[in-house]
């Protein structure tokens, strides 16, 4: 994956998503719930847009400044769609580990203060 472009509105960076998806090039946006949460708790105030495939790089990279550029290898929607359900059943297992070790951290930082308090 590589970073495209970071946006203070979500708005915006989904534009360019569906831009680049229109052109048959896998995108991400991160940040999503970060930024709804607000900076002050997540510390996030961007979304980043990011070409999934490491081999649409450069097509992504041309398409910011040329629409008109022709992707090498575009992917259609259901291709897309398709490796994004792959995508989310994989990382599930990783999201679900993930928070469970963040609400453990959280509660052992949370039991510390109250102890030196």
């Amino acid at each position: 994956m590589i970073l495209l472009k970071e946006y203070v509105s979500e708005t915006d960076a989904d534009a360019l998503a569906d831009r680049l998806r229109a052109k048959g090039v896998l995108t991400h946006v991160s940040g999503r719930q970060s930024q709804q949460l607000s900076a002050f708790v997540t510390g996030a105030v961007k979304v980043g847009v990011w070409a999934v495939l490491d081999h649409q790089a450069k097509d992504a990279v041309a398409l910011l400044s040329n629409n008109r550029h022709q992707v090498v290898n575009p992917l259609s929607e259901e291709e897309m769609i398709d490796l994004e359900l792959k995508m989310t059943a994989a990382g599930g297992d990783l999201s679900n580990i993930a928070i469970k070790v963040l609400v453990v951290i959280g509660l052992l930082g949370l039991g510390i203060y109250v102890l030196l308090k």
